[in-house]
């Protein structure tokens, strides 16, 4: 499941099931609606050792793991949906590109999907403008560290 709290803390060490736990749960950003209508919802989770919750997003620098998993499947509530890739990359927690939930119009938005897919090493899907987009994150490097690998999804149509 993934949840969404009333900050960015609240679930880094607490399970959906709100027991504390190191590895946390999967979360919303709490800036982001709860209906996943935001141009850019950002989900989250720790890059585990074992493999669980977002490991397997550092995976995607492998090209033959990427077109292996390039579609991914997601419960918004309203049934499920699959989404495909349009970009993925290294980044850093303070790349303020990145990190964009709103946009000022259409033109700003285009801008901004321009530049994440430019980042992508591979030929992923064409973006499109008329969707909207799911960026999943996590971890990379050091523990704690700046380091983030992030995943832009739309829905497949």
């Amino acid at each position: 499941p993934v949840v969404k709290g009333d900050d960015n803390d609240k679930y880094l060490h607490t399970t959906f099931e709100g027991k504390k736990n190191s590895s946390g749960t999967l979360f919303v950003d709490a800036n982001n609606s709860d209906e996943f209508a935001d141009r850019n919802t950002f989900i989250y989770g720790h890059n585990m050792k074992n493999g669980s919750m977002f490991r397997a997003l550092n995976d995607m620098t492998d090209q033959e793991f990427f077109w292996r998993h390039h579609i991914f499947c997601i419960n918004t509530g309203n049934g499920f949906d699959n989404y495909e890739v349009i970009s993925c990359y290294a980044t850093t927690a303070s790349d303020a590109n990145t990190w964009r939930i709103s946009f000022e119009d259409d033109v700003d938005y285009e801008n901004w999907l321009k530049k994440i897919t430019d980042r992508c090493t591979y030929d992923c899907v064409d973006y499109d403008v008329d969707k909207n987009t799911i960026t999943l994150s996590t971890c990379r490097g050091k523990t704690g560290g700046p380091g983030r690998f992030v995943v832009h999804l739309q829905k497949k149509n």
